[in-house]
Parts: C-alpha cells; sequence; structure tokens
C-alpha cells in the first residue's frame, strides 16, 4: 500500500481464498485512507486489473479506496513444442523464399 505522494505505508490485509482463480482481501484503517492506493503483486500465472470508482474511475494501474483488484489466471497456450523446432521451420521458409527469389531472377535474365 502506498500513501499519495507514493511513499510506502505498511498494512497488513486478510486474504480470503475463494477458489483457485479468486481470492479478497480486507484492510481495516483507523485513519483517513482516501489518497492511498495498492498496487499488487501479481502471482505467476495470473494478471490483475484494477476498476477503481469515483474520481480515480480511470485509473487502472493501482486500486483507490473503493475500488476492486480481480486476478485472473492466464490460460496455458497448450503449445509444447520447443522454440528451436519453430526457429527452423522460419529458417527453412526464409530458405526457400530465397532459393524462390534467385530462381526468378535468373529466368528472367536469360
Amino acid at each position: 500500500m502506498y500513501n499519495g505522494d507514493g511513499s510506502v505505508r505498511s498494512k497488513k490485509f486478510n486474504k480470503r481464498v475463494v477458489s483457485e482463480s479468486e481470492w479478497h482481501y480486507e484492510a481495516y484503517f483507523q485513519e483517513n485512507v482516501d489518497d492511498c492506493y495498492i498496487i499488487e503483486y501479481v502471482p505467476d500465472g495470473y494478471t490483475a486489473y484494477y476498476e477503481n470508482v469515483g474520481r480515480y474511475a480511470g485509473v487502472t494501474d493501482r486500486c483507490y479506496n473503493g475500488g476492486t483488484i480481480i486476478n485472473r489466471k492466464v490460460p496455458q497456450t497448450g503449445d509444447s513444442l520447443p522454440v528451436g523446432l519453430h526457429l527452423i521451420c522460419m529458417l527453412a521458409s526464409g530458405g526457400g523464399l530465397l532459393l524462390l527469389g534467385l530462381n526468378g531472377r535468373r529466368r528472367r535474365a536469360g
């Protein structure tokens, strides 16, 4: 959690896990925190979306008081082929196009 001027504010949160892809945080404050905001440290395999309300409704890179942080699991692509195989295919395709281009120039020159 950060103060309005960007300095770090120490605060603990209660985290309640709803499911594998959803959890909720609760925090309780003794003083005014209207200008404070939270930036989520997103776990690997997830992405965070910030939805704010009121005067901060257009802010999407942090969460202000009354806003919501939504963490969504990034779906797996299912592509298990090694990257090297893709690189070999691209090089072979590029080489084939180069040979076609050279062959076309020879025909026009003759």
